[in-house]
């Protein structure tokens, strides 16, 4: 009966040192906990390192406006944005214009700032001697959806904000063909928006010009385009349109990005 007994025991031993799911129950625990911790600290991971180009230099308010390429990290597309910056980076060494790798940190305060900013290699920097304007300015006939409006022929006034949450308020307006409205659009945001009336072609064309400029940052951002307003963060201002009966109408913003994010929506022609 011992013999029975040993024998089962010495049994039960090898099977669990050579079982690797009960040999190495414990260690996998401790291994399974470890890699969720990683897990926790990669899926809250709230830094990213990203390129852009800047745009304009806030120094008395801390914050660079610059278009950056997508950010992965976080799920951002190609936008231009007025990003905080540390106490820790002095603006003065930087230029509109420049060229930078820039880390992005969120805050306890779920801001995203920039705590590093670093200058790309010469080479990749144009020569921009002599800064010029660029302008959008396009002819009354090239417009489609309407004109210009004349002030006293305004019917009515149709108040919009722009948000950073990509979103026009109201996102959709009704009109009738002829009318003249006046549009007063505020920047509620932190970041620059735009407002523009038109075709969905008018407006992928916009999108083409801001980018161009964009992407050329000597040259400074004028709108004298009759249909769209360029709005600075807590910026408002007013556009006058008198609308023409156009199929697929629209209002959008078409600083890089923020159109393909949802920033648009439908203008309505009452019968």
């Amino acid at each position: 009966m011992k013999k029975i007994q040993t024998i089962t025991l010495l049994t039960i031993i090898a099977s669990f040192l050579t079982n690797p799911a009960i040999a190495d129950s414990k260690r996998g625990s401790s291994h399974d906990a470890h890699n969720h911790n990683e897990m926790k600290a990669i899926k809250g991971n709230k830094q990213a390192k990203v390129k852009g180009v800047i745009n304009k230099i806030n120094a008395a308010q801390k914050q660079l406006n610059v278009t950056h390429e997508p950010v992965k990290e976080l799920g951002w597309p190609k936008m231009t944005m007025d990003l905080p910056v540390t106490s820790k980076i002095d603006l003065s060494k930087l230029k509109q214009g420049d060229k930078i790798d820039f880390i992005l940190k969120q805050g306890r305060d779920k801001k995203f700032r920039i705590i590093k900013v670093m200058k790309q290699n010469a080479h990749d920097h144009h020569d921009h001697a002599g800064h010029n304007h660029s302008h959008h300015n396009h002819s009354h006939a090239d417009l489609e959806g309407g004109e210009p409006g004349k002030k006293a022929e305004v019917s009515r006034t149709i108040k919009i904000t722009a948000s950073d949450k990509m979103r026009f308020s109201p996102s959709a307006i009704e009109v009738k063909d002829g009318e003249t409205i006046r549009f007063v659009v505020t920047n509620k945001g932190e970041m620059a928006h735009d407002f523009t009336i038109g075709t969905p072609k008018m407006q992928i064309a916009h999108q083409e010009e801001m980018a161009k400029m964009m992407n050329d940052a000597s040259h400074m951002m004028e709108h004298n385009d009759p249909n769209a307003l360029y709005l600075q963060p807590g910026e408002t201002k007013e556009l006058i349109w008198k609308f023409k009966k156009t199929a697929k109408l629209e209002i959008g913003c078409n600083v890089p990005g923020h159109y393909q994010a949802g920033m648009k929506g439908h203008v309505t022609f009452k019968k």
